[in-house]
């Protein structure tokens, strides 16, 4: 007993061994090998498409393997194991869409889970609220379980995901993107929860394409690159130049670039271009009144919960104001009408893009197309024509560096989150808008996709679009703005005019104003 005992010690949590995988002719995984310890956080990275989501799913059974295998503390999964099985080795996961109910409160959300209380055969739900309550207080969380999902703020709903995950007592909790919407001050709270829980031996796999939060988080890293481990090694031993060449294989298109240089008199000649005045939301404390020049990018950042979401909402006809107006070259804007903003040249690429982005279970064709603009795939007389269809489709996506782009009518599903993306970009901005609304573009997008969506937003600004890039990620609004905006509590905390005076620091500090003063 003792002898096995140790056996067990010297088992890591989990270990992949040559797992391969293969989607028809395409090699998905070929020969993944890596081990994750008890107690560590392993960050697993890597492009969109590099394998990372299919390893997660062969991994929960939701895929099965085609050679290989996966031990989990020295005992193997079966080759077809299913999510049953996977729970009953103490896995638990945690993706980026959470998974949580909003419109019930924490405690049931959890109880789902984990199982509610009972008293005489019914619900008991003041012990229920009990039970959850010490859940919540093992990752850190300090809000009630009585709260409702949807009241509570991005980092808190994903504890609240976590905190589920753990209430099945895991000994192995995949994080799968959780952070790709969370500002750095939220993701500072979900790393100093994490630390807590690991001191119990839990370990982590942790999916993220955001680099800036491995340092003092993570300890080991492993890289894969189209379907192959690159390395495994501890986060000290790996610069960042080092671990972004072994993400993108090294190339140019790797690096995040700096805006371009405009033509500064041209942009001031489109003063009043798109006018936003006085504008009111319910989550505004004050109303917001600005311009955006034509070819410029103007930035508006701020933590969850300063406005920027229901601004970007407004701004892209999603939802009515209660109040304001906004004009383009002098003309009203119908805002809170999504189909009339689109016809006076106005884009949206939303936040959320599995909800509101892309449409599962369509093609390519339906993605690029659902509103029939005029792509160059309708003839001079009006008529539809397939084959004119097909061919704007591919050429847009080759445009864009949509991959694959072999069938126009492939199932969106089936390409990476970083293709959707840019399938979402395309949509926008292929056919030359007046306005464009980006809202936290980049999230969950790879560092080698980030840098084509940028320089495709770009490309849109030097033709003259007014660019207006609402994201909670500080670095990307310093590094890709022309003037900036800080949102802090629903109103304008600080205005940056100068791009040469804009860093990431300073907007933080700036998004904090108006919280540390009150």
């Amino acid at each position: 007993m003792d002898v096995q005992s140790e056996a067990e010690k010297a088992s890591p949590a989990l270990r992949f061994s040559d797992v391969s995988k293969k989607f028809g002719q395409s090699a998905v995984l070929q020969n993944v090998t890596f081990d994750v310890e008890p107690g560590e956080i392993h960050a697993l990275l890597g492009a969109n498409g590099a394998g990372k989501s299919t390893l997660i799913k062969i991994l929960a059974g939701v895929h099965r393997l085609d050679s290989g295998t996966i031990e989990v503390h020295g005992e193997p999964l079966e080759a077809g194991h299913g999510s049953a099985a996977a729970r009953a080795a103490g896995i638990a996961f945690v993706h980026q869409d959470l998974g949580l109910v909003d419109d019930i409160s924490v405690a049931d959300n959890i109880a789902l889970q984990l199982g509610f209380e009972k008293r005489f055969g019914l619900v008991d739900d003041r012990a229920t609220a009990t039970r959850v309550a010490g859940v919540l207080a093992s990752v850190g969380a300090d809000f009630a379980p009585d709260q409702l999902v949807n009241s509570l703020t991005r980092d808190e709903q994903v504890l609240c995901a976590v905190a589920r995950a753990l209430a099945l007592n895991p000994s192995i909790l995949v994080l799968d993107e959780v952070s790709a919407s969370l500002p750095k001050p939220e993701v500072d709270r979900l790393v100093t929860a994490l630390k807590r829980m690991r001191r119990g031996g839990v370990a982590f796999i942790y999916v993220t394409h955001r680099l800036d939060e491995l340092p003092g988080l993570v300890d080991t890293v492993t890289v894969l690159r189209n379907g192959k481990k690159v390395v495994t090694a501890p986060l000290a031993d790996i610069s960042h130049d080092e671990l972004v060449n072994y993400i993108v294989g090294g190339t140019s298109r790797a690096q995040q670039p700096v805006p371009r240089v405009r033509d500064r008199e041209r942009i001031a000649d489109a003063r009043d271009y798109l006018v936003v005045s006085e504008l009111k939301t319910n989550a505004l404390a004050q109303p917001i009144s600005f311009s955006v020049n034509a070819g410029e990018v103007l930035g508006i950042c701020g933590l969850v919960g300063s406005g920027t979401r229901e601004l970007a909402q407004a701004l892209a006809g999603a939802s009515k104001p209660t109040g304001g107006s906004a004009s383009l070259r002098g003309e009203a804007l119908p805002l809170g009408n999504p189909e009339g903003m689109s016809r006076r040249g106005c884009t949206v690429v939303p936040g959320d893009r599995q909800r509101e982005g892309v449409i599962t279970g369509l093609g390519l064709r339906e993605n690029l197309l659902p509103t029939r603009r005029n792509f160059g795939a309708w003839t001079r007389l009006g008529f539809r024509s397939p084959r004119n269809e097909t061919h704007a489709v591919l050429n847009i996506a080759e445009k864009f560096g949509v991959v694959p782009r072999d069938w126009a009518d492939r199932d969106v599903a089936e390409f990476s989150g970083g293709n959707q993306q840019k399938i979402v970009f395309a949509r926008a901005l292929a056919d030359h808008p007046s306005v464009a609304v980006l809202e936290d573009p980049t999230a969950g997008v790879d560092i080698g996709s980030r840098a084509v969506l940028y320089e495709l937003m770009h490309e849109a600004a030097h033709a003259g679009t007014a660019v207006v890039l609402i994201s909670t990620d500080f670095e990307e609004v310093a590094a890709q703005s022309d003037r900036v905006l800080v949102l802090a509590h629903g109103e304008v905390a600080e205005e940056f005019a100068d791009a040469t005076e804009i860093d990431a620091n300073r907007l933080a500090e700036a998004s904090y104003s108006i919280a540390t003063s009150q």
